[in-house]
């Protein structure tokens, strides 16, 4: 079963989407959130869009897991930060099935909370795409967010997570990738637009933001307690 969180930071606040969460019968689910909040809402309860089992989890060998995603990711970065601000969902949707992506836009509309993007130019935004890549150690989920009348892209949101179900001999291997994949994602950041000028720190959690000079914003955030990064692009 899926569903959707969302968090009221405060009392008289709008509430803002979190997540879309896949959970297990009689599995315990968490969410941890970084800051305070005032009340949490869970709704749209609903089957997967796809099935959980053999026959579309992409299956790819542990020693390529690495190669082959951070190949994707460069490709990806380049084209996105040569030009955000002309890209159409369509552009990527036919990239993404060149790379093997599974389509997992959900049924539902989807939303990004103004703390990630918060939309200073207030582009209408009512669509999206996500596409899934699943090996046993990593979950990678990428959502692009649009104005639907046009099909530009207007901000793109990075999730890594381990899998729902890991197997306990991978875990080690699991912390260590998720541990290169964090080096290898902020190596490329710096790359492109050099030191961060916002770094925040916590017990369990690290936000850094980078500003380039074309105009494009790049955050990443990692929950250090569990293993799941977050990053997002947005062009001003």
């Amino acid at each position: 079963m899926n569903y959707t969180s969302e968090i009221q930071r405060e009392e008289d606040g709008e509430y803002e989407e979190t997540s879309n969460v896949g959970i297990y019968p009689n599995a315990i689910a968490t969410e941890i959130w970084p800051y305070m909040i005032y009340s949490i809402g869970l709704r749209e309860f609903r089957k997967p869009t796809y099935a959980l089992n053999s026959t579309n989890r992409r299956t790819v060998k542990l020693d390529n897991v690495t190669i082959e995603a951070d190949d994707v990711f460069t490709n990806r970065m380049n084209l996105i930060l040569s030009d955000l601000g002309k890209l159409r969902l369509n552009d990527m949707r036919l990239k993404e099935e060149e790379w093997e992506a599974i389509d997992n836009t959900p049924d539902h509309k989807l939303g990004i909370a103004e703390s990630y993007y918060p939309n200073s130019n207030k582009y209408k935004i009512d669509t999206a795409r996500v596409y899934l890549y699943e090996t046993s150690l990593i979950e990678n989920s990428i959502t692009y967010y649009a104005t639907k009348e046009s099909g530009l892209i207007r901000v793109i949101f990075f999730e890594w997570e381990e899998p729902f179900v890991i197997n306990q001999n991978l875990q080690k291997k699991a912390n260590e990738t998720f541990k290169n994949k964090l080096k290898f994602l902020e190596e490329s950041i710096v790359q492109k637009g050099g030191e961060p000028i916002e770094y925040k720190e916590e017990n369990n959690y690290t936000n850094k933001v980078w500003k380039i000079s074309n105009g494009f914003t790049i955050s990443l955030e990692n929950m250090k307690n569990f293993n799941h990064i977050r990053m997002v692009i947005f062009r001003d």
